[in-house]
């Protein structure tokens, strides 16, 4: 590798230019990198929802969710399928290894359910196949002065929802908390026994309302044009009056009202509220994306009279505290290692010479990583802080060995090249086996690789840089700033010689205490809890009540106003918000 020394030293402005490009591309790099909490990667689960109106649990467990167990058992890769089923819809999770290829997972999925025959009135399942990137962005919080309303709610429908889904970067924003109307039929079993209908006739009967068909070509008063019949129910009591037999009206064997069905029960600070969440598009920036909702709803509160959104929950700003603090430790390792090498070198110059190879380093790294589509999150950042320390591995090298011999001989280019031609090699060898290590990190397979494949690459690309800097940029600087430098030869240190002299003598301590603490390591490794990422705060605290399946609903949302309240008074809060499903 001396020949990249050479180069460095035959070609000083070429090298400086470089120098200063890396520096500006690396700063641009940093602010350009779309920001995320974490990688995108696959879940490795695949669900099958299949939706069945009117199917009684047992029918849709018999001829929906059996079907589809049998169909989707001979995918490849699954480990475990639990299913679920009740009335009107079927779901059946499929978990895999972490090895599988999701996409391709769900796919054979997809054609194995696409084989499937359903019962006349079943919807055809729609496969799900869940990623990082659908986590959603931000979650808002709507209310307004007269309360839900149809006029509030449909000021959400047609202009809030509408001013969010706009926003660059958003794919989609679902308005949750609604009330939707509907028609109960509750027949009576023995006033249809009376009548002679039965519940055959009766789901026909529902089932051919509000439906459009063509009875072909007709030709009326010389004109010809096809014809069509649209069959629909306007009000209620068009419904009550729908004659099911001859003589026999829906109202006299059942009871027809009109209800209105609230899928959940959401309220902010002890108002009732609309929750809309806001999902990203797969490769905006999150912390863009966030900031421009945050601004919507600024306009929102600005410009809509009696209403008031809120964000109760932003990723964005998750990503900006993990990515500030994860920076703040690479910034205090870069520190801290400065203050070591100084300690040790004894040079402020020759210390300035070696930690230049840190930003240098971090800002082709930053750069590399964007040229490859990685993004800026906590695995990437991660990289880099466990990188930190091992930057200025070959620098520290390469400058000792300079200044060793500045120490016996005069200063001189020639003296500086054999200086890093000495340790080339044994740096090359050094950091080429710690890639080694790393970048096969990258080579699993399934959704385990979408995590690992940033990290070995941003460690992979942190080392390589400062090997090539120890190689050439570290010559370049100790030729200027180490010119005219008088260094004397420190004498060994006396309590280190000491040490050395006590522990050669007594070996059986060294070796005691170094299978000590092989065999704590191993203890610490097998007891030390173990998960896919470390456990943080995310700064707020989720409170669930739970009561029996009979427990009457006002009684349930009586008991959670208590806790609503008893919450508002804590005075570190900022929101409470809750949901009753």
């Amino acid at each position: 590798m001396t020949w990249l020394t050479k180069w460095a030293f035959g070609n000083k402005a070429a090298a400086g230019l470089l120098i200063v490009l890396a520096l500006v591309v690396g700063a641009i790099s940093y602010t350009s990198l779309p920001m995320e909490f974490m990688p995108e990667a696959d879940n490795p689960q695949v669900t099958v929802t299949t939706l069945g109106p009117g199917q009684n649990a047992q029918a849709m467990e018999e001829s929906v969710t059996k079907p589809i167990e049998s169909a989707i058992a001979i995918v490849k890769g699954k480990t475990e399928m639990m299913s679920s089923s009740g009335d009107s819809y079927s779901q059946v999770n499929i978990h895999f290894d972490s090895k599988t290829n999701m996409k391709d997972a769900a796919q054979e999925v997809q054609k194995a359910v696409d084989t499937l025959q359903f019962p006349q009135g079943v919807m055809r399942p729609y496969v799900l196949q869940l990623n990082t990137s659908m986590i959603p962005v931000s979650e808002l919080t709507l209310t307004f002065e007269e309360g839900i309303t149809e006029d509030t709610l449909k000021t959400a429908e047609t202009v809030i929802i509408p001013e969010l889904q706009k926003i660059d970067g958003v794919a989609n924003v679902s308005l949750h908390g609604k009330a939707s109307p509907q028609v109960q039929v509750k027949l009576d079993p023995q006033k249809m026994a009376e009548k002679g209908v039965s519940v055959a006739q009766m789901m026909g009967l529902l089932q051919g309302r509000s439906v459009a068909a063509s009875i072909g070509e007709q030709t009326i008063g010389g004109q010809t044009g096809s014809i069509g019949v649209v069959s629909s129910i306007d009000s209620v009591d068009m419904l009550k009056s729908l004659p099911v037999i001859d003589g026999v009206k829906l109202q006299d064997i059942a009871s027809v009202e009109a209800k209105s069905d609230q899928e959940s029960v959401s309220r902010s600070n002890g108002k009732d509220v609309l929750f809309a969440i806001v999902m990203k598009e797969a490769n905006a920036n999150a912390v863009e994306v966030g900031k421009k909702v945050q601004d919507a709803v600024d306009d929102i509160n600005k410009n809509i009279k009696g209403a008031e959104a809120e964000i109760v929950y932003s990723t964005s700003s998750m990503v900006v505290d993990s990515v500030n603090s994860m920076m703040r430790e690479v910034l205090l390792g870069a520190l801290f290692a400065t203050v070591i090498i100084l300690i040790f070198l004894r040079n402020f110059r020759a210390t300035l010479v070696t930690v230049v190879s840190i930003p240098l380093s971090l800002a082709v790294t930053l750069y590399l990583l964007s040229l490859s589509g990685i993004t800026l999150n906590i695995i990437t950042l991660g990289g880099v802080a466990v990188a930190v320390g091992r930057l200025v591995d070959d620098s520290i090298v390469v400058i000792e060995n300079i200044y060793r011999r500045l120490q016996k001989e005069p200063f001189s280019i020639s003296m500086i090249i054999n200086a890093t031609k000495e340790v080339a090699g044994a740096i090359t060898a050094s950091t080429v086996a710690t890639v080694a290590v790393f970048l096969p990190m990258g080579l699993l397979r399934g959704s385990l690789q979408a995590f690992l494949l940033p990290f070995a690459l941003t460690v992979t690309y942190s080392l390589l840089t400062s090997l090539i800097v120890a190689l050439t940029v570290v010559p370049l600087l100790s030729s200027r700033l180490l010119r005219n430098t008088a260094m004397k030869e420190h004498e060994p240190s006396k309590w280190f010689h000491r040490f050395l002299d006590w522990n050669l003598s007594r070996k059986w301590v060294s070796l005691l205490l170094g299978l000590i603490i092989l065999v704590g390591s191993i203890a610490a490794y097998i007891n030390m809890p173990k998960g896919a990422l470390s456990a943080s705060d995310a700064s707020f605290i989720s409170v669930e009540l739970k009561y029996p399946n009979d427990t009457p609903v006002p009684e349930v949302l009586t008991e959670g106003k208590k806790l609503e309240q008893a919450m508002m008074k804590l005075p570190i809060r900022q929101a409470i918000s809750r949901t009753w499903a």
